[in-house]
């Protein structure tokens, strides 16, 4: 093997290496924001939840998607998360660095529970995202 031939193996070696732990840190990120996401508690509700209401919703909606951006609301009832946490895990096996990684959640009250305090909302005091994402810089 020649010196030109070992630099590229070592290219090869260092970019398998780097993307596992890109794919590694997205998933202890995400899988964090998952489980932070609050599952409802109809009982703590200032306002009476609508006929029919299942907890987990929220949780369940997380969905990762590569090179655009997630527009699903999947209604997936998922109170513990190891649906989305599943699906997200099949999602990053093939994710590269040039990769552009969305992860979102399309409820429409997923804004309300990240940023607001107090109200009708009494979990998730410390939101999902925010406090999740310096996990992937470790």
């Amino acid at each position: 093997m020649d010196f030109g031939d070992q630099v590229a193996d070592f290219c090869r070696t260092a970019e398998r290496e780097a993307e596992k732990d890109f794919r590694r840190r997205l998933e202890k990120t995400f899988t964090a924001v998952i489980n932070s996401t609050p599952v409802g508690k109809p009982e703590l509700y200032k306002v009476k939840p609508p006929k029919g209401y299942k907890p987990g919703k929220l949780r369940g909606d997380w969905t990762l998607d590569v090179n655009s951006v997630p527009m699903t609301n999947r209604q997936r009832v998922d109170p513990s998360g190891s649906q989305a946490k599943t699906e997200l895990s099949n999602r990053l096996k093939n994710i590269k660095l040039t990769d552009t990684v969305f992860f979102a959640n399309n409820r429409p009250y997923a804004g309300k529970i990240e940023y607001v305090q107090g109200g009708s909302i009494q979990q998730g005091p410390e939101a999902m995202i925010r406090k999740n994402l310096p996990l992937f810089l470790k």
